[in-house]
């Protein structure tokens, strides 16, 4: 990859694709394509215990889920979510969750993308895990997004406040 790719670059990559061989963006595979040890030490950011949706809180995932595709009965609680985490695959095993337990009539609109979307959508400020933050840091560097520490005391204090 040219040398001018490799600075505007950024790999925000699920955490197990340290230890798994499946996927095709690995070290090795950007050590192959070219990208230097300084690059894969500050460009590559993890995220996850093993993947970006284990990262949000169980009470995140569940106000999601009520509102973007409700239970089939009752409401999605904190321990339909921490059921789940055990499974070698949380993502796919949301997925599962949502087809077995979601309304009928939802199940349909279900997507890794679209539950990323309507994540964020509510999400609260506080509870965005830090290592998003950290890539919309690095992300300003990298575009030479200049601030002063004031500035970034600032943003840090208003994405830290409570939220509803």
């Amino acid at each position: 990859m040219s040398r001018n790719r490799q600075e505007i670059t950024i790999v925000f990559i699920d955490s197990d694709t340290k230890t798994t061989r499946v996927g095709k963006l690995t070290e090795e595979a950007l050590k192959d394509a070219g990208f230097d040890d300084s690059f894969i030490q500050e460009r590559i950011l993890y995220i996850g215990n093993k993947e970006i949706e284990d990262s949000f809180p169980n009470e995140v995932i569940c106000k999601c889920w009520n509102l973007t595709w409700p239970k089939e009965n009752g409401l999605w609680e904190s321990d339909d979510i921490e059921e789940l985490r055990s499974q070698s695959k949380f993502a796919d095993s949301l997925t599962k969750k949502i087809y077995l337990a979601a309304r009928p009539d939802t199940r349909s609109s279900w997507s890794k993308p679209r539950f990323g979307l309507a994540i964020a959508r509510m999400c609260p400020l506080d509870m965005i895990p830090g290592r998003i933050i950290d890539l919309f840091e690095l992300a300003r560097k990298v575009a030479k997004i200049d601030e002063t520490p004031e500035e970034i005391q600032r943003r840090r204090a208003f994405l830290s406040r409570p939220t509803e």
